[in-house]
C-alpha cells in the first residue's frame, strides 16, 4: 500500500478488523521516519505496508481519509451511536413504556432531546458526505464543536 498520503499534520484513519466488523478511528499523522508513521496517540505504522507495528494479535492498517470503504465505516458508526442514544434516551425505567407518566410538557422535552440526537447525527454524516464528495479534509488543529 503506497502511505504517500500520512504526512506529518495530516487525518487518517485507522481501519480496525475485516470486513463487516471493521470500526474506523481517525488520528492525526504526528511524524514520518523513513520506516514508520508515528499517529497522535503514540501507535506505528510501517511506511512501507500502513500495517502497526507491535501487536500483531488485531489487524489495523493506516488508510486515507476519505477513503470510500472508511467514509462507510464512520457513516456507520455515527449511525449506530445514534441508535445507541435514542434507544437510552427512551427508555426511562426497565419495566415502563417511553412516555408513561408523562405530561405534555415532558414528553415533548423528550421528543426534543430525541429529535436533537438524530439532528446530531445527521450532521455529523453529512460532513463525512461532504468531505468525501469534495476531496475534503478537515483540519486536525482546529476544534470540532461540541454539542
Amino acid at each position: 500500500m503506497n502511505t504517500d498520503f500520512a504526512q506529518p499534520g495530516t487525518l487518517v484513519a485507522v481501519y480496525d478488523g475485516h470486513g463487516s466488523n471493521a470500526t474506523v478511528s481517525v488520528h492525526t499523522v504526528k511524524r514520518r521516519t523513513a520506516t514508520q508513521i508515528v499517529l497522535d496517540n503514540g501507535d506505528k505504522y510501517r511506511v512501507s505496508r500502513g500495517t502497526r507495528l507491535g501487536d500483531d494479535r488485531r489487524y489495523q492498517e493506516i488508510r486515507p481519509y476519505n477513503d470510500p470503504h472508511v467514509v462507510d465505516i464512520r457513516a456507520r458508526q455515527v449511525a449506530q451511536t445514534m441508535a445507541s442514544a435514542l434507544i437510552e434516551a427512551a427508555k426511562p425505567h426497565p419495566q415502563k413504556q417511553p412516555f408513561d407518566g408523562m405530561d405534555l410538557f415532558q414528553v415533548r422535552e423528550r421528543l426534543d432531546q430525541l429529535a436533537a440526537i438524530v439532528e446530531r447525527a445527521r450532521r455529523d454524516v453529512g460532513v463525512i458526505h461532504t468531505d468525501f464528495v469534495n476531496g475534503t479534509t478537515p483540519d486536525p488543529h482546529t476544534e470540532e464543536d461540541e454539542d
